[in-house]
């Protein structure tokens, strides 16, 4: 469904440009603001000074240049400026951060999760860690809570719907409890969408199209499109670890036979390298994968991660049409030749083949992609205009 555009949106959607362009891309003088939004100086003028007004910015020193006459104040992030709190549920454990809209994280908290942990005990723990982060910098205005968290999920909804291999719990209603317990806003989105936008909004690089891959305990993909995340209601999008890579091969939980993630999720990869190595399951660590994935012994899960992988993205490519493939969450200690590897395979075997280049890269922020993620959530909806806040002071 269509909707116009009131004068009052634009000016939030404004608002959230200048931050972005300050927050993300570092543009922190308003002549630059001007430039880079297209908006006139007067327009960037007046924004900076409401948000001075409501504690977001601060000027800071004198910039020096060359010019005759006044020097420009910079602008910077306020030290009392709104913050975001942060919520990553894996499969291991629960983990809040507390950050500010430069995505700084400032304090973090983790919970483990244990055998015989039920709905109760799990929303107990994602409250203690929220509470005890907050607890560290409790006087600045909160502007709401981003959760990523494993799937499958209602994202609409805020619901952890049945993930595989976790307690036997199911919907759980996270979202309601978070927002009952805080009174804020609760953004909630997969790790792997969380993931995205972290690389979306926070790498150096800022590419518009680009697929991201995370390998962990399963395999899942955000995806951005046009600088932003593809998504819809259903919070299934990116499910890139059910698509089927060998119609003979063994049975998913989804139901399925040859999933993606029966050959390349990490608990897979981990068990077939101690097997080869003749250790004891659980010996080897994914941060060592850098390594031992180039011995002799392990030549075969090489080459078989390089088969299904490049199958797989070849496919995702074709269809998605990215500028380049990310490789994240504990994806990111496979060794570098293996993405070499994988990129030639994609460049040699999709229908652009010859005509553009797909890049194969590990994630910015490795390991912690989702957990920065987490703090994305909310401010892509800042960024857009759609959250704002003055002077509230969260619990």
């Amino acid at each position: 469904m269509y909707t116009g555009i009131n004068a009052s949106d634009i000016k939030e959607r404004n608002r959230g440009l200048l931050l972005r362009l300050l927050c993300c891309e570092g543009v922190d003088s308003r002549i630059e603001m001007a430039k880079r939004s297209g908006l006139s100086k007067m327009a960037v003028t007046n924004i900076t000074a409401q948000l001075i007004q409501d504690g977001w910015l601060e000027e800071t020193h004198l910039t020096e240049t060359n010019r005759v006459g006044r020097n420009p104040m910079g602008l910077a992030l306020s030290a009392s400026s709104p913050r975001v709190l942060g919520l990553y549920l894996s499969r291991k454990q629960v983990t809040a951060v507390l950050a500010d809209a430069c995505c700084t994280i400032l304090h973090r908290e983790t919970a483990v999760l244990e055998e015989g942990e039920t709905r109760e005990t799990l929303l107990e723990k994602c409250l203690g860690v929220l509470c005890r982060v907050r607890r560290k910098s409790p006087q600045t205005p909160l502007l709401g809570i981003g959760v990523a968290a494993i799937g499958p999920l209602d994202c609409e909804n805020g619901v952890l719907l049945n993930p595989r291999n976790f307690f036997g719990i199911s919907r759980v209603p996270l979202k309601e409890a978070l927002e009952k317990e805080w009174g804020l806003p609760v953004i909630f989105n997969n790790d792997m969408n969380a993931a995205a936008l972290a690389e979306a909004l926070f790498s150096p690089d800022r590419r518009r199209e680009f697929l991201y891959l995370g390998i962990s305990d399963g395999v899942g993909a955000g995806i951005i499109s046009d600088g932003r995340l593809f998504q819809n209601n259903g919070g299934f999008v990116g499910e890139i670890g059910h698509l089927g890579v060998d119609e003979n091969g063994p049975l998913c939980s989804c139901g399925n036979h040859g999933c993606l993630e029966l050959y390349v999720s990490m608990p897979v990869i981990l068990a077939q390298v101690a097997a080869a190595l003749q250790v004891q399951e659980g010996t080897v660590a994914p941060e060592q994968l850098q390594q031992v994935l180039l011995l002799p012994a392990c030549g075969s899960i090489f080459r078989q991660l390089e088969y299904h992988l490049s199958y797989a993205l070849t496919s995702a490519v074709n269809l998605l049409n990215p500028e380049m493939v990310l490789l994240g969450h504990e994806g990111v200690f496979l060794p570098d030749s293996l993405l070499y590897n994988i990129e030639k395979q994609i460049n040699r075997k999709i229908l652009a083949s010859g005509h553009r280049e797909i890049k194969v890269q590990k994630s910015s922020f490795g390991r912690e992609a989702p957990i920065v993620g987490s703090v994305c959530c909310v401010l892509d909806k800042v960024f857009a205009g759609n959250l704002y806040c003055v002077g509230q002071v969260g619990q």
